[in-house]
């Protein structure tokens, strides 16, 4: 009986060394993992670098002005004025004005009548010379004086003016004048008109200008240019 015992003693003992020799039997058997190449890393010397430079100084901020302060208006409350009540009694309308008469058209007052123009009338005849130049101032009534026409004739060299109208009376005929251009003047009526004949002292063609007047006309000779 006891050697039964101490065999299954002796049999556990040995049981349990193998169990603990298994593990490390399996951990000397099992390959070394190979591990990874280390990069060798040469240091290189480094130059020193220079220092930073140093940061702005910061810009000063403006102060801000404090904002402001609006008084505020206050109305003023206007002083109470009690209503005044009108105790007349309301005045009646007025009556429209009555419309200012049209002006009648005045008649015209008989001693206010024109006075009627008579025939033309010679009343006096100024010749003036101004050295090359001739000139003959008339002195008329009635109608206005107009230029018919004017012209120049030679064989005897004399210049013309023709004025229409009824020339009722003629101071004088024939005038002599005998200085600068003009001899003579001669006047005589041709019809209904009046005319002018101023013989030239040598030939050449002068001109004539016809110029009327408020009591009359006045008739101009001139070089030719």
């Amino acid at each position: 009986m006891k050697r039964n015992l101490i065999i299954g003693l002796c049999i556990g003992g040995l049981l349990l060394a193998l169990v603990r020799l298994l593990p490390l039997v399996f951990q000397s058997s099992a390959p070394e993992p190979v591990s990874a190449p280390v990069a060798v890393r040469h240091r290189v010397p480094s130059s020193p670098l220079p220092p930073p430079p140093p940061p702005p100084p910061p810009e000063p901020t403006p102060a801000e002005e404090p904002p402001e302060e609006i008084a505020e208006e206050v109305p003023e409350e206007a002083p109470f004025m009690p209503a005044q009540i009108d105790l007349q009694p309301p005045r009646p309308p007025e009556p429209a004005p009555a419309p200012a008469p049209e002006p009648s058209e005045a008649a015209p007052s008989p001693s206010k009548k024109a006075k009627p123009v008579g025939p033309p009338t010679l009343k006096g005849l100024f010749p003036v010379t101004l050295g090359d130049a001739f000139q003959l101032i008339a002195v008329t009534e009635g109608t206005p004086s107009k230029l018919d026409r004017h012209f120049f004739l030679d064989e005897p060299p004399r210049y013309v003016f023709d004025l229409p109208g009824d020339w009722q009376k003629l101071p004088v005929r024939q005038m002599k004048i005998f200085n600068g251009i003009v001899n003579t003047v001669r006047l005589a009526r041709n019809g209904e008109r009046l005319r002018i004949v101023l013989d030239l002292a040598e030939q050449g063609r002068p001109q004539g200008i016809f110029t009327p007047t408020s009591n009359g006309f006045v008739l101009d000779l001139k070089p030719a240019p």
